[in-house]
C-alpha cells in the first residue's frame, strides 16, 4: 500500500517527457525564452506531442493578444486619452490591431493544412501591428502610451512565427 502511494506521488514519466518536448522544440527557436513563457502560461502545452500543436497554441496566445490590445486601445481612447492627439493615434492602434487579429485568425487554415510559407507571411504582417501603432504615436508628435503592449505583440507573434518557421524545413 504505501508503494503504491509513493508511486502516485511521483511525477508521471510522460508528464516529464512532455515538458522536456515543449522545452527542446523552444530551444530551437530564435527566441526560447520567450517561447518557454509563452508555451508554459498554456496549460495544452505540457499535453502538445508534435510542433504543429505548439504552434497552434503560439497563435493561439498571440491572437488572443492582439484581440484583448485592440480592445484596450479602443477603450483607452474613448476613455482616459477621448479627444487627445494619443487617443487618435489610439484610434489608429486599434484598427491595426484589428487587422493583426484578423492575419492570425487567418493564418490558422493554411498552418494546419501545410502551407506554412503563408501561415508565416500573416503572421508575420500581424508582428508589426507593434511597429505601426509606435508609428501612429510618433506620426503626431506624442510618445506611446501602449509601448509594453506593442512590445508584447511582437514578442509572442515572433514565437508563433518561430514555431511556424520549424515546421516548414
Amino acid at each position: 500500500m504505501g508503494t503504491l502511494l509513493l508511486l502516485l506521488l511521483l511525477p508521471h514519466p510522460g508528464a516529464l517527457a512532455d515538458a522536456d518536448f515543449v522545452a527542446r522544440t523552444c530551444n530551437n527557436t530564435a527566441h526560447p525564452d520567450a517561447c518557454r513563457s509563452l508555451l508554459g502560461s498554456d496549460p495544452r502545452s505540457p499535453n502538445a506531442t508534435t510542433v504543429l500543436a505548439l504552434a497552434n497554441i503560439g497563435l493561439d496566445a498571440a491572437g488572443g493578444n492582439a484581440r484583448d490590445s485592440a480592445g484596450t486601445m479602443h477603450e483607452l481612447s474613448d476613455g482616459k486619452y477621448a479627444g487627445t492627439t494619443e487617443g487618435d493615434a489610439l484610434l489608429q492602434c486599434a484598427q491595426v490591431y484589428g487587422n493583426a487579429v484578423e492575419d492570425l485568425d487567418g493564418a490558422r487554415e493554411p498552418l494546419n493544412s501545410g502551407a506554412y510559407g503563408d501561415a508565416s507571411l500573416l503572421v508575420s504582417g500581424a508582428e508589426d501591428a507593434g511597429g505601426a501603432c509606435e508609428r501612429a504615436f510618433a506620426d503626431r508628435g506624442v510618445g506611446s502610451v501602449v509601448s509594453d503592449v506593442d512590445q508584447r505583440m511582437a514578442e509572442q507573434c515572433g514565437v508563433a512565427w518561430d514555431l511556424i518557421d520549424l515546421l516548414d524545413v
